[in-house]
């Protein structure tokens, strides 16, 4: 599909680029409103682009083994130092 085919709407004349919603041959008279051929390339165009992408869900971040380790060990020290837990030697 080269430039130098017809106009989709005017036959009788050469195109001179493509509909960037369609990418039918077009010539400047066809290409009057933001490079689309027609009106429904146009809403085409224009719903596409402000679409909106809902939030990505991400998976629960589970935390690494240290943190837990840490963490473990900080509530044993609390507990230890509130008399709760026994002293661990």
């Amino acid at each position: 599909m080269g430039l130098m085919e017809n106009c989709t709407a005017h036959p009788h004349r050469k195109s001179t680029g493509k509909c960037y919603t369609c990418h039918k041959p077009t010539c400047p008279d066809c290409r009057t409103r933001d490079g689309c051929c027609s009106d429904a390339c146009y809403r085409g165009k224009s719903q596409f682009g402000t679409a909106r992408i809902g939030q990505i869900r991400r998976p629960f971040p589970w935390p690494s083994l240290f943190s837990v380790i840490v963490a473990l060990a900080g509530a044993y020290a609390l507990g230890w130092y509130l008399g709760y837990l026994p002293k661990p030697f």
